[in-house]
């Protein structure tokens, strides 16, 4: 009976991500649409909850989140923001909070979160205070500078102290805030940036792919790649490791 549950509720899920698709193709999709505004990648279903991942959590929780501060303050990690963009002012930004919240967050799981303007590289809003691991809830300032910039004029950057790639949850926060793009900054000094495309897909599904390729055997960071590479060849996603 659970199986079959399962699999109803599966379909139900396909049908919904295949009608998206088709309204977004042809520029339908309402601003208003529940699905644009909340994330079946989280908990919550909230746009403004976003988990790291359900995949991360349950199963890899238990992997250290201890940053090496010697190489976070190193030239070697500050060159990976020096070209990120064509404004340094963004690029310094983006490196200063990355070592602001690595340091902040060193041997915890918990995830901070920055919000900054693409233009000027003024922080508009930020999130230090989580009380769950591996997920940032938003604060009344970070929905207040979501509501009040224009679309894609800002930047986020937040942690992921199990350091996997960006999530499905990830891909869910940046299509309904309408992020210009996110980095997410691993315990291990690794960097990812991601940015969404303009076909529109739920991360429930994209959390399903990387399970489905950690059931085959392949590593976690493998299987995350392998389905970013699938979703940027399917739905026009950017992705690249700093």
């Amino acid at each position: 009976m659970e199986t079959n549950n399962c699999n109803r509720v599966t379909k139900v899920l396909e049908k919904i991500d295949k009608a998206l698709n088709e309204m977004s193709s042809q520029k339908k999709l309402p601003e208003d649409d529940f699905y644009t505004q909340h994330s079946l990648g989280s908990i919550e279903y909230s746009s403004f909850c976003v988990k790291e991942d359900g995949i991360a959590y349950k199963q890899h929780h238990d992997e250290s989140a201890y940053v090496n501060l010697d190489y976070i303050n190193s030239e070697d990690y500050k060159l990976k923001f020096i070209n990120l963009t064509e404004n340094n002012i963004l690029n310094k930004q983006l490196y200063k909070c990355a070592v602001t919240i690595l340091t902040h967050q060193s041997r915890s799981q918990m995830e901070d979160m920055y919000l900054i303007d693409y233009t000027t590289g003024e922080i508009k809003a930020k999130q230090v205070l989580s009380e769950v691991p591996h997920k940032v809830t938003y604060n009344d300032a970070m929905k207040n500078a979501i509501f009040e910039s224009e679309d894609y004029s800002l930047v986020t950057i937040h942690n992921h102290p199990s350091n996997n790639p960006p999530t499905g949850g990830d891909f869910d926060g940046a299509f309904n805030n309408k992020y210009k793009f996110g980095l997410v900054i691993c315990h291990n000094g690794e960097i990812y940036y991601y940015k969404v495309g303009e076909k529109v897909f739920l991360g429930y599904f994209f959390d399903s792919k990387v399970r489905d390729y950690r059931n085959l055997g392949y590593f976690k960071n493998e299987a995350f790649e392998y389905t970013l590479n699938q979703y940027k060849k399917d739905y026009g996603i950017e992705w690249r490791k700093l």
